[in-house]
């Protein structure tokens, strides 16, 4: 007799939880002496389990694997050229994240060729704001089309306390089906106004000291993506051109980090009979704060986001909260995270006032290892 899957699934997440708290080697390195060369060997493992209370209806659990990472790095030649492979044998099978290598022309000048995040998405990342939080910003998630990962070429490079990125790229994105050639134009630049700002994962450091970690700063991106940009419109049924701006204002002072940031998009979809071209944006604060000599983060967000803006056609909006605990260990190399996050999504017609939406309620519990 075998036990129901409400009872199984939490024990085997409880089980993989507790094989990637056991002691583990970092990332090994193999290297050479006849030359600069050296590999990087690591990866990361995301056990999740998920309670969702959608409304009214049932509350369902899930447990997945929401990552499963194997990550290759290689420098070469004094440091000026890296490359990178990243595959995922997470979720339904394994797909190559990143394939590309990064070469140095000049200290301020860095040109990447291959598949890599876009530079409008690097604030996805990881960071003491975010952390707390399984899903990302609601600013990246609010609309479909931008984002991910895509095929590129890219400059990009840092100027003191001056980060920048431009990228050419394909235009289809994580997942697409999409059988049209698509062109992407898109963009970021960085800056730190007063200390240093770190845009990258928590370091180790940060468990240590977090007055490491200080200072004002922010960005702004931008991407214009054009579906089957030859033609003018999108075959397969996709907008065909797509503009969004992003902004991002961040303050880290002590343990505490405060963040605002905010996205706009336009959206002109293949010409159909009565279809207006579609505006949307949103807007979220997030605060984290890494409690003083414990290994431990706390952190809250609240969000808001609408589709056409002057509500003179059909629109939606959603509205997001969460609030999160987690728990760094062996200097963040893993972690534990526990976060109870809410949405809520309203539609209305022309002329209508929005409809009434159940708010579905996740719990969720993740645990990542990196080794």
């Amino acid at each position: 007799m075998s036990a129901p899957p409400h009872v199984t699934r939490p024990l085997l997440l409880v089980a993989l939880l507790l094989l990637a708290a056991a002691p583990a080697r970092a990332s090994f390195v193999l290297g050479g002496d006849d030359e600069p060369f050296q590999l990087l060997v690591g990866g990361w493992i995301q056990p999740t389990l998920d309670v969702t209370a959608p409304g009214s209806d049932p509350v369902t659990q899930r447990m997945r694997l929401q990552r499963a990472r194997m990550d290759l790095r290689t420098t070469v030649h004094d440091e000026r050229v890296d490359a990178r492979i990243q595959v995922d044998f997470g979720g339904s099978g394994a797909r190559v994240l990143d394939a590309f290598v990064d070469v140095e022309l000049h200290p301020l000048v860095h040109v990447l060729v291959g598949r890599a995040i876009l530079p409008h998405q690097n604030q996805w990342g990881p960071n003491p704001a975010t952390l707390a939080f399984n899903s990302r910003t609601i600013t990246s998630n609010l609309f479909a089309i931008p984002g991910g990962r895509d095929v590129q070429l890219q400059l990009h490079g840092s100027v003191d306390r001056l980060q920048y990125g431009l990228a050419l790229a394909n235009g289809r994105f994580d997942g697409s089906a999409a059988e049209t050639f698509g062109l992407s134009i898109t963009g970021r630049v960085l800056g730190a106004l007063v200390g240093v700002v770190h845009d990258d994962e928590l370091p180790t450091r940060a468990v240590e000291g977090a007055h490491v970690m200080a200072g004002l700063g922010g960005y702004a991106a931008f991407d214009s993506t054009w579906r089957d940009w030859t033609h003018g419109e999108g075959g397969d049924g996709l907008p065909a051109d797509v503009q969004t701006a992003f902004a991002e204002l961040r303050l880290r002072t002590g343990g505490l980090t405060l963040v605002l940031d905010g996205a706009i998009q336009r959206v002109d979809a293949v010409p159909v009979a009565g279809f207006e071209p579609t505006v949307g944006g949103g807007v979220q604060g997030t605060a984290a704060f890494l409690v003083p000599s414990t290994p431990l983060v706390v952190a809250g967000r609240y969000g808001e986001a609408r589709t056409d803006l002057d509500d003179t056609t059909n629109a939606t909006r959603r509205t997001t909260w969460g609030g999160g605990l987690t728990a760094l260990h062996d200097g963040a190399r893993w972690y534990t995270r526990l976060d109870l996050t809410g949405e809520r999504a309203a539609r209305r017609d022309a002329g209508v006032p929005f409809a009434d939406a159940d708010t579905v309620t996740t719990l969720t519990l993740t645990h990542i290892l990196r080794f």
